[in-house]
């Protein structure tokens, strides 16, 4: 359990007879947290400073040393994911948020987990610089968010608010989408923006997924979503590749199929129940064209084109083909689930 601060009631009588009662604290001694797990280990290697500020602010600890954050570390310390990412979620303000900013970032593995901590964000809100992309974010983008702030209607918009709030609270894939799909339209377009070209490195990465299972299992799709949802993909049935698409992202067999004889051609995607990896080719005076919308990478061989009217111009569909250039688009992935 999290070390509560000592009370010490020392009661002097004076000749007046009245009593006092003091409080004291030492940051060094009387706000460690106890606990053996790697929880309990990252908040005391790590975030000592703010947890120890915590304990020094009135607000922040409570009137007997009991509050929302410092009740909540001691679910964290305990090992309770759950309970632990509930806590810090309610972190809103002052020194308390800085404690939820850290254990929530810096100690995100050990502490909650794949579980999402959203870190508040308002215009007045004053929280960590403890984690890169809030670094970046806070300092980088500060004259945009200053401006949205002084300007209405942007100071009330609640959609740049939890843009900021998901990207400085470390969730890369909520960040991505959010900045991907909010839009870039006025003063909150400026702050997307910003966060996309100032703070990429530190802020931006996959985006999460929304998975499920298709043909009975065959293979698993996945669409980009703010938040993960849906079994993992791939499971244990599932064979083949995963692969990134524009959209999204797909686990299964390379396989390729004939298109009806008033379109003559092929088509082949990481859907098949088993590979089929060669034999869909350009036909005479055909192409082949390589596309990335959707969940997965798609490569059609059509006689009735000459061109590509969207995606790129492949010699063919086959998979020994494709594999190099996929390769070097980085779409081939470990998982889809993210």
């Amino acid at each position: 359990m999290l070390g509560r601060l000592l009370w010490v009631a020392l009661t002097l009588l004076p000749a007046s007879g009245c009593a006092l009662v003091v409080t004291s604290f030492e940051h060094s001694e009387h706000c460690q947290v106890t606990g053996s797990s790697a929880c309990g280990t990252c908040i005391r290697k790590v975030c000592q400073l703010p947890v120890d500020a915590c304990c020094g602010d009135a607000s922040c600890r409570g009137e007997d040393g009991h509050s929302a954050i410092l009740d909540g570390l001691d679910a964290c310390a305990a090992g309770d994911q759950s309970a632990c990412a509930l806590a810090l979620a309610t972190a809103a303000t002052g020194p308390a948020a800085a404690v939820g900013t850290c254990v929530s970032t810096m100690c995100k593995e050990g502490c909650i987990g794949s579980a999402v901590v959203e870190v508040p964000w308002t215009c007045s809100s004053t929280p960590s610089k403890q984690q890169p992309c809030a670094k970046c974010v806070l300092e980088s983008c500060a004259s945009d968010i200053a401006e949205c702030c002084a300007t209405s209607p942007c100071k009330s918009d609640s959609t740049v608010a939890q843009d900021i709030g998901s990207c400085i609270g470390g969730d890369k894939g909520r960040c991505t989408y959010r900045i991907a799909t909010e839009g870039a339209a006025g003063l909150q377009g400026k702050i997307r923006g910003c966060i996309a070209k100032q703070c990429a490195s530190q802020c931006l990465g996959r985006t999460h997924e929304s998975c499920d299972y298709y043909e009975a299992g065959s293979y698993c799709s996945c669409s980009d979503s703010e938040k993960a949802s849906g079994p993992a993909c791939p499971g244990t049935q599932v064979t083949g590749d995963c692969v990134l698409g524009a959209k999204g992202c797909t686990c299964g067999n390379y396989a390729c199929k004939s298109r009806s004889s008033s379109y003559p051609g092929c088509s082949c995607q990481f859907t098949g129940l088993t590979a089929s990896t060669t034999g869909c080719n350009a036909p005479t005076n055909g192409v082949c064209c390589l596309t990335f919308d959707g969940p997965g990478p798609t490569c059609e061989c059509s006689s009735l084109n000459s061109s590509c009217y969207q995606g790129y111009p492949v010699k063919s569909c086959d998979l020994e083909v494709l594999r190099p250039i996929l390769e070097n688009a980085s779409a081939f992935v470990p998982t889809c689930s993210n």
